[in-house]
């Protein structure tokens, strides 16, 4: 679920009108097998107490004049304790017109004001065989280890640049 300008909704000043669930809702996600995602234009913005429960954020830089998109994650911020720079990751996204057009804020009230809400889904209703988990889990893992064997050749090269200058 993708939840934009959650600065208008989550911020200090709204978050106490809100009922627990809510905050319930963004603790226990992933125990009804549901991605939760929150867009906002600044993350201090957002109510401390759902800070602190963020595991990861992206932080998105916007070069009208460059054909592509850069997000900066930082990983774990609850367990980090901070943003430390050896724990994060750049993302490049090339833009798109044709994908550009499918988001309008400003006409998307009236375009689906006449249509039902749409009903919360979870990415998947049946539980997993453990043949499935075994495959999840391996996957992750070499997703990760893919992810440090790029970060650590990035290191290396920059070291190997710095020592030849």
């Amino acid at each position: 679920m993708l939840i934009d300008e959650a600065g208008r909704w989550f911020n200090s000043r709204e978050w106490k009108d809100f009922p627990h669930e809510v905050f319930d809702l963004f603790t226990m996600h992933r125990h009804v097998k549901m991605d939760l995602f929150i867009a906002v234009q600044s993350f201090a913005r957002i109510d401390k107490s759902l800070r602190e429960v963020v595991e990861l954020v992206y932080w998105a830089t916007n070069r009208s004049y460059l054909p592509y998109h850069k997000y900066y994650g930082y990983y774990d911020l609850e367990k980090l304790g901070s943003m430390k720079k050896d724990h994060h990751v750049m993302h490049i996204t090339w833009k798109s017109k044709r994908l550009r057009n499918y988001y309008d804020t400003f006409s998307m009230k009236e375009k689906f004001a006449h249509k039902p809400m749409v009903p919360l889904n979870k990415w998947s209703d049946r539980d997993l065989t453990r043949k499935e988990k075994v495959q999840l889990w391996t996957k992750h893992r070499k997703l990760r280890t893919m992810v440090k064997i790029k970060r650590l050749r990035r290191q290396m090269t920059a070291r190997f640049n710095r020592s030849s200058d």
